[in-house]
């Protein structure tokens, strides 16, 4: 127990310390600790001038304050008005985990507004979470010819999450207008596949081969969401099609193969990478 008292008195004292560096190393510090009861002394550091130190303060409360909604949740929508894109990112992605109901529709409109694609990103992440919320801001992301492609990819599967027979009846169409664009196909094509559509997963296996190391990646994701709802009907019967997907590009990209084994493991396929 003694040996602990140093650690807590440096974690009080570098958070009360006015110096950036020791605030940002404390707050991640007090993340990896899991304390939600080091919210007080986190909460002062949101009016901190330093960008940074106001992020990971975010950040913090949003992993330690999960079971403090109704508390915390006002003070994170707060800084969903922050200056800094990076602030307001953190606000946006600490509502994943913290739970506040009344800051959705907010979140709702910033998709279409907020000036920073990095922002919309995390925006349209959230709102996966409030299920009814957003669903049209989401789906004219999705339709957005000129919105960046990681924001479409969030708000597509935000949509499932949000609005699954909307998302189930507007797929087809989505699939005939964007299937075959060489950025954010992929992942119509996989969401069309989620809901049934068999053909899918073919062509995705037919052009593996011919896909970059990011573009890989990207895949990889997608597949691992396979074993969440909605789980498609022929998972089972398409696993060998699925694994040949995953061997050629364990084959092609090493990198890939800790994330690869991943993928198996949910799948609950054998990995054979290596």
């Amino acid at each position: 127990m003694d040996g602990d008292e140093p650690q807590e008195v440096s974690l009080t004292s570098a958070l009360a310390s006015g110096e950036s560096g020791l605030q940002f190393n404390a707050l991640i510090e007090a993340i990896k600790v899991g304390d939600g009861a080091r919210i007080p002394e986190i909460l002062p550091l949101l009016r901190t001038g330093d960008e940074g130190v106001r992020g990971e303060a975010v950040r913090a409360i949003g992993f330690l304050g999960v079971g403090q909604a109704s508390t915390v949740g006002p003070l994170i929508e707060s800084m969903l008005a922050d200056p800094e894109e990076m602030v307001r990112s953190e606000a946006a992605e600490a509502f994943c985990t913290v739970h506040y109901e009344p800051a959705a529709d907010r979140l709702a409109g910033m998709l279409r507004t907020d000036e920073s694609w990095l922002v919309r990103a995390s925006v349209a992440e959230a709102l996966g979470n409030y299920p009814g919320h957003g669903v049209q801001e989401l789906l004219d992301c999705v339709r957005d010819d000129d919105e960046y492609v990681p924001v479409r990819r969030y708000a597509i599967d935000s949509l499932v999450r949000s609005d699954e027979s909307l998302a189930r009846a507007r797929t087809p169409a989505l699939v005939e207008d964007f299937g075959d664009d060489p950025d954010f196909g992929r992942d119509v094509r996989m969401t069309a596949y989620r809901f049934g559509d068999r053909d899918q997963i073919q062509i995705v296996a037919d052009e593996v081969g011919a896909l970059d190391e990011t573009e890989c990646s990207l895949l990889l994701n997608n597949l691992g969401k396979l074993v969440d709802p909605p789980i498609p009907a022929s998972l089972q019967a398409d696993l060998p099609l699925i694994d040949d997907i995953l061997s050629v590009i364990a084959l092609r990209w090493p990198l890939q193969r800790p994330h690869v084994t991943n993928v198996r493991t949910r799948l609950q396929l054998t990995d054979s990478s290596e």
